[in-house]
């Protein structure tokens, strides 16, 4: 009998040793490793003052290069300010410039396959979500943003948000649909199409808008424009599409 309780008593112990072994390793639980992962995002880079609530603007703290910024953080810049946040990559640093002629105005880091969110002056927007999940296809993951636009402009350079990726911002009236591309938006519902593809939703009207390069849409009023019919002010900037004004 004894020798039966001490043989249940080794079995036991090794099943459950061989269980810690594979969880450790991954193996236990495949769903677990392949589960969906929040993101915290970094800021690349500050010019001028901005800071940022994680309480909705009870308290402010102000934000300094290299700061991580959790999910549900809000970010306000300043007058004459511009903030440069890397979505969901805490790791990713500002790159530096590799001779004397780029470190001029016109300087424009390479970020490779990376997403990029530029914060204008006089700009409020809450990061609410960015996440990645496993993909099935032959994507190494699908990788989802959700921010909300309280106040001015950003522009999102977006380089890892294919197939079924995407970037929602919410703006006052409605909602617009990101993937790759380059991309300004206003908080009033500017829509403007550098690089890419857009869709506009309206919270008034149950239809959407398809916004394609070369082409800013009014969300307030509906109108679609072409860029160029802004003359100088319609050039598409070192740093992205510029914010028109209808």
């Amino acid at each position: 009998m004894r020798n039966a309780e001490r043989f249940s008593i080794s079995v036991v112990a090794g099943l459950l040793t061989s269980a810690v072994l594979l969880a450790g390793t991954g193996c236990a639980n495949p769903g677990a490793v392949q589960s969906t992962t929040k993101l915290s995002s970094r800021v690349l880079r500050l010019k001028g003052e901005a800071r940022y609530s994680m309480d909705e603007g009870k308290t402010w703290r102000a934000i300094r290069s290299g700061d991580i910024l959790e999910l549900g953080c809000l970010v306000q810049t300043a007058t004459s300010s511009h903030l440069t946040i890397a979505l969901g990559e805490r790791f990713l640093f500002w790159p530096p410039a590799q001779s004397g002629a780029e470190k001029g105005a016109l300087y424009k880091p390479n970020f490779g396959l990376h997403n990029i969110l530029s914060v204008c002056r006089s700009s409020e927007v809450r990061i609410d979500t960015v996440l990645k999940e496993p993909a099935s296809g032959p994507e190494d993951f699908l990788w989802h943003a959700q921010l909300n636009l309280r106040a001015g402009t950003v522009m999102a350079n977006l380089r890892r948000c294919t197939g079924g990726s995407s970037c929602d911002i919410r703006f006052t009236n409605g909602v617009v649909r990101l993937r790759e591309g380059w991309y300004s938006i206003g908080a009033r519902g500017q829509v403007c199409v550098a690089e890419g593809r857009a869709c506009v939703t309206r919270a008034t009207i149950r239809e959407t808008t398809d916004v394609t390069p070369g082409w800013v849409f009014f969300s307030e009023s509906g109108h679609m424009k072409c860029v160029a019919d802004y003359g100088v002010f319609g050039r598409f900037g070192v740093w992205g599409p510029p914010l028109l004004l209808e």
